[in-house]
């Protein structure tokens, strides 16, 4: 705590940094202004702070005893590369001042190989916050803020900035904001346009994402048909395991001729009676013997279905297209069904994950030489807390956010409910990038999800700006409220001039 004087009054802010110097090493020690408030020798603390009181204090002349005090959050001094605590304590009344902005830049300084420039210090414009792309990438992340504060944004500026450095990006795009990272605000193509790879699902899509039958599991496929039933889910683990077995990239077609095939033992008719006949394949004759006829008629039917709606191929789009170094794909989820965004973001994730474990543990599958940063935008969707329904990307997210950091795998989760999202997932996210929140329930989750959030940070949250974040954790040196920086590309998403757009319709 320090006494600020009547010059100072003008220059000391909240989250600004201050110096002393420590008597016995004659080091500076510096730290955060975390409030500034004002006291009086006359009155107890609570009343000097309020601000009501201050027609009070004036006009029983109380004035000649009051004076402002900031109240500091201790940092420590810079030793070599990092911030090392005093090991001695301050004198009362040592003096107090302002530090340096080239201070302030090394203590937050990472090194140039992995920094990423992500915006301003918000009492300091001239200083540049800066995050470790490693530790960013390899110990995950969550950005989480309000509808409008600016979460969508900040991602795009992380994946300009990861893309400087080289980065594999996927992002999951519920919304098609992100397809516009290839150009800028006037429409005109950005530096990153040739890096920018943006697919679509379905007939509709310019560039089709191909995704085959055997890069699905049973629930996968059974989550596209809504109102299949656990027999005839187990059925399709059954067809898929001979499938797989017999043919490696198998596709619908196939998994429908093994039905066929099953069918035609059954004597095509549920009357009772097996009518199981000479077969090359004793586990067809095995599953023939305890499979409805009806039951599988009906599951031949919901594949056929799938096969004519073009959703999946009988192609698949190679991994080292989607991922490759220096290149951002945009897996466009718009326009879509919740659940084949669900399967969509379960099934990629899920080859990403496995991919990078083949490699790294030199396995025959398929492999992927090269670390994936995925991110999920409206994450709450996909990795939820709680559900009515089964989630099938829920379970592939939660292993790559307990696992993904041994396999190069790194996960970004978007969102504007916080309270929503698995409390296990949010808590693996090692950085968090914490915009305007007002719900008491999302900021009383984010406090006992996230480790490195304090209750200062919580309490700073309603009074956020747009634009403005809150960055603690892994990627950081310590907790800054940080001005993230002007994007280089068209930000996607932007708010609707509804009354310029209702004006135009009258002209």
């Amino acid at each position: 705590m320090f006494a600020i004087s009547e010059s100072g009054e003008k220059k000391v802010r909240k989250d600004d940094f201050v110096s002393a110097t420590e008597p016995v090493t004659s080091r500076e020690v510096i730290g955060i202004i975390r409030e500034v408030t004002a006291s009086n020798q006359l009155l107890p603390d609570e009343f000097a702070r309020e601000s009501a009181m201050g027609e009070f204090v004036t006009s029983y002349g109380l004035t000649d005893g009051e004076f402002i005090v900031g109240i500091v959050d201790i940092l420590g001094h810079i030793n070599g590369e990092g911030i090392e605590p005093p090991k001695h304590s301050l004198r009362p009344a040592s003096p107090v001042f302002m530090t340096k902005d080239e201070t302030i830049a090394k203590l937050l300084r990472v090194p140039e190989a992995r920094a990423m420039p992500v915006g301003t210090v918000e009492t300091r414009p001239s200083v540049t916050v800066s995050l470790d792309a490693n530790r960013l990438v390899g110990m995950h992340c969550a950005i989480l803020a309000m509808t409008g504060a600016g979460k969508s944004y900040t991602g795009g500026v992380i994946i300009e900035e990861l893309l400087k450095k080289g980065g594999a990006v996927v992002v999951f795009d519920p919304h098609g904001e992100y397809k516009y990272l290839g150009y800028k605000s006037d429409g005109s193509e950005s530096e990153f346009y040739d890096q920018i790879k943006v697919l679509g699902i379905g007939k509709r899509a310019e560039k089709r994402l191909k995704i085959r039958a055997n890069g699905l599991t049973a629930d996968d496929i059974a989550s596209m048909s809504p109102g299949t039933s656990e027999t005839q889910r187990d059925m399709l683990y059954e067809i898929i395991g001979i499938c797989a077995d017999q043919k490696q990239s198998y596709n619908l077609g196939d998994l429908s001729e093994v039905l066929h095939m099953v069918l035609e033992k059954k004597g095509g008719e549920d009357n009772g009676e097996e009518i199981v006949k000479d077969s090359l394949d004793s586990r067809i004759e095995k599953l023939a013997k305890k499979a409805n006829a009806s039951t599988t008629t009906a599951l031949i039917r919901r594949i056929e279905s799938l096969q004519r709606s073009g959703f999946i191929s009988n192609e698949e789009t190679p991994l080292e297209e989607l991922v490759k170094p220096g290149q951002v794909t945009v897996i466009d989820l718009s326009g879509l069904s919740e659940s084949i965004r669900e399967i969509v973001v379960a099934a990629l994730s899920r080859k990403i994950f496995y991919a990078r474990m083949n490699y790294l543990n030199d396995y025959k599958e398929e492999k992927l030489d090269v670390p994936c940063f995925i991110v999920v935008e409206e994450a709450h969707n996909f990795v939820p807390k709680e559900y009515e329904r089964e989630i099938v990307s829920r379970g592939i997210l939660r292993r790559i956010a307990r696992e993904g950091r041994k396999f190069g795998v790194g996960l970004c989760l978007i969102s504007q409910r916080p309270s929503r999202l698995d409390q296990d997932v949010l808590s693996q996210c090692n950085t968090q990038i914490i915009m305007k929140i007002v719900n008491p329930l999302d900021q009383d989750f984010i406090r006992k999800s996230a480790e490195a959030v304090t209750d200062d940070i919580i309490r700073d949250l309603p009074g956020l700006g747009r634009g403005e974040a809150i960055i603690s954790g892994a990627a950081i040196n310590f907790p800054m409220k940080v001005k993230i920086k002007k994007r280089d590309t068209k930000p996607g998403g932007e708010d609707i001039d509804i009354i310029g757009e209702w004006n135009k319709g009258k002209k």
